[in-house]
Formats: C-alpha cells, sequence, structure tokens
C-alpha cells in the first residue's frame, strides 16, 4: 500500500512541479527595429510594469497601459552563459497571431537591482525589459 501511495506522490509531483510563476517589475525598456537600414534604437526609457511568466498556464503576461499576453508554444532548452547567468528561452505567439521568440536571461549575480532581462523578438523587432524583484 506505501509503495502505491508512494507511486501516486511521484506521478502527481510531476506534473505539478513545471508549474512555476515568474513575478518581475521592470523599470526601463527599449524598442530595436530591425526593418531600417542598420536598426533604429531607442533610449531606455523608465516604466512601471508587471511581468508574469506562468510556465504552468503557458503565458507571458506584461502589464503597462495595456496587457500585453504572449502564449508560449515551445520551451525551448535553458542556456548556461559562460559568466554563470542563465537564459530561459521560449517560442510564443502574442494575443494578435504573431510568433516570437522570447528568452529571459537571469543574472547570477543578484547584488543589483537589475537581476533579469526579458527579449521579445519579432521577425523585423525586439522589445527589450530590464527587469527587477517585484517588490
Amino acid at each position: 500500500m506505501k509503495k502505491i501511495v508512494f507511486i501516486i506522490a511521484v506521478i502527481v509531483s510531476s506534473f505539478t512541479a513545471n508549474a512555476d510563476v515568474y513575478k518581475f517589475k521592470c523599470f526601463e525598456d527599449m524598442f530595436y527595429d530591425l526593418s531600417l537600414p542598420n536598426g533604429k534604437q531607442m533610449n531606455w526609457q523608465s516604466v512601471d510594469v508587471l511581468v508574469l511568466i506562468n510556465t504552468g498556464d503557458n503565458k507571458i503576461r506584461v502589464f503597462s497601459n495595456s496587457e500585453f499576453n504572449i502564449d508560449i508554444i515551445e520551451y525551448l532548452p535553458t542556456e548556461t552563459l559562460p559568466n554563470g547567468d542563465k537564459r530561459l528561452k521560449y517560442v510564443g505567439v502574442d494575443q494578435d497571431g504573431k510568433k516570437c521568440n522570447c528568452s529571459i536571461t537571469i543574472f547570477q549575480d543578484q547584488s543589483s537591482e537589475h537581476i533579469a532581462t526579458l527579449n521579445i523578438e519579432y521577425s523585423n523587432f525586439i522589445y527589450y525589459f530590464r527587469l527587477k524583484k517585484n517588490s
């Protein structure tokens, strides 16, 4: 009987182990237009935006003046960069049905305010979000 309960517990935990919610405050963002010659880069601008990455619901949600949603359709392998930072990579589809590549780089050094960067990349432009802990 104990063996059956243990097996059921392992099976249930395997389904819930990937349901993580990462909550960040974006304090700066930037837009890079790849369709223009040599690209067009805006300067970093100060913002107050909430960013949620919910792997249980397969969603990335950005709350600013309006809500921006991306459905995660594919999880790509996590990379460990030479400096120890972790890069989580996803393929997604936004609310307009446009496919995009998303990555969040979580810095190994968590001592500064800027602990991670979220990139949302389309075929002709990239959004960059500088993230800090949501407190």
